[in-house]
């Protein structure tokens, strides 16, 4: 489903404005505890659960926690952190956190599962919210480029379409063993949880396709053929770097900063890692490159981080409080993990401040977004189906409509 510019303010800023206003309501600002009929003597102790992305910064919402602690004495917050496969096959083996931070892709199946409730003292909000999640950050992902490797090469601009990106791959790739540049890289390591979102779902969508059909994933389309076969054509021609299947993308990104790789795919919060390994004039970011012959607006697949209240948990008031504060802050928290867009539709002082992450919102600006995977239950098995014949097409020369197929028959 692609969204247009005007519904990027309903996607990021309505449950905010909901929520902002909730936090009078309730009395947050003046320490309120959301209708709690215990002592204040007594400790209430909350389990808040990370199923987080390896680009969040270890401890990324401890200061944040640690802030609402000295708040409230009386709330124990005990973190965790877990890989969401592990979280997900645990199930009731698992002691239940009372907070559950997750990936936008990821909130189908707990939503269908009934995961999420909001406290009995906020029925009216549960009405309002169909998902009962409130959103914290959300982050894109770009194309990054070295510019002194293109520049030895001829080529003072990025690539701007696919066949631009295929011939500046040819003509940066080059060397022999250790020594080798490559012009691009994939990282589907099975280790890497975005792998296949940030290097194969986002070339689709610069093609200006989805991969969903009234919210089930359908890979019949022209475009995602094309996309498939493209990726193929760096392989087969020698242009990505070895071990695609194999390797993470923090790994790719050690390669790149090393100068081993032209051009690859990653988040904009890599942009700080980059920046403390190479010097800013060294590399660039730019827009995902579509086909030659498509004409529309750029398109890219937004990341949201959400936070919801298990069902489960004994304490839902004290964790609406600690959520409501978490929204609060979620500025705060964007600006750490240096996201972009953020927290909000409208640009903080460190993009605006910020050459890189300018850059960053301009393209946010320009572009369209897909937010389709939300709908999409179980997740991690289309992405494993997908990393399964991308495999299986590279090693033994599969067509991608054949590839295409039998994604869609493994998800069926």
């Amino acid at each position: 489903m692609k969204i247009e510019k005007s519904d990027k303010i309903v996607i990021i800023v309505t449950v905010l404005l909901i929520a902002a206003a909730l936090v009078v309501k309730i009395g947050f600002r003046s320490g309120g505890n959301a209708r709690s009929h215990r002592p204040k003597t007594e400790k209430v102790n909350l389990v808040f659960t990370q199923l987080r992305e390896s680009e969040w910064e270890q401890g990324a919402l401890s200061s944040l926690i640690g802030e609402y602690k000295g708040l409230h004495p009386e709330v124990s917050i005990r973190e965790q952190t877990q890989a969401y496969d592990e979280f997900r096959d645990a199930g009731a083996e698992t002691a239940e956190p009372d907070i559950i931070v997750m990936e936008s892709r990821y909130l189908a199946e707990f939503i269908k599962a009934g995961t999420f409730s909001f406290p009995d003292s906020q029925g009216a909000f549960i009405n309002e919210s169909r998902e009962r999640v409130l959103p914290l950050a959300s982050s894109m992902d770009v194309l990054f480029y070295n510019i002194d490797i293109l520049r030895a090469a001829g080529f003072d601009r990025p690539p701007r379409d696919r066949t631009e990106f295929l011939r500046y791959a040819q003509a940066v790739s080059k060397g022999e063993g250790s020594a080798k540049q490559y012009g691009a890289a994939l990282a589907l390591s099975p280790a890497d949880s975005r792998g296949v979102f940030r290097d194969v779902f986002s070339w689709i969508w610069a093609a200006g396709t989805a991969m969903t059909k009234e919210g089930v994933p359908d890979f019949n389309g022209k475009a995602i053929n094309d996309t498939l076969a493209f990726l193929a054509q760096l392989e087969k021609e020698g242009l990505l770097a070895p071990q695609s299947f194999t390797t993470t993308g923090a790994e790719r990104l050690n390669e790149f900063a090393a100068g081993k790789i032209a051009m690859m795919t990653g988040s904009v919060q890599d942009i700080a890692q980059l920046r403390d390994r190479m010097k800013d004039g060294a590399f660039g970011i730019t827009l995902i490159p579509g086909p030659a012959d498509y004409a529309g607006k750029p398109v890219f697949g937004l990341s949201t981080w959400y936070a919801g209240i298990n069902a489960g948990s004994g304490h839902p008031d004290e964790a609406w409080n600690f959520l409501l504060y978490l929204q609060e802050n979620s500025s705060r928290l964007a600006e750490q993990i240096r996201a972009v867009p953020g927290s909000n539709d409208s640009a903080a002082a460190y993009i605006t401040e910020d050459p890189f992450y300018a850059k960053a919102w301009d393209m946010y600006e320009a572009a369209d977004l897909v937010q389709e995977l939300t709908t999409i239950p179980k997740i991690r098995e289309l992405e494993n189906a997908v990393r399964e014949e991308l495999a299986n097409m590279f090693a033994n020369n599969t067509t991608a409509a054949d590839t295409a197929a039998a994604i869609q028959k493994k998800w069926e």
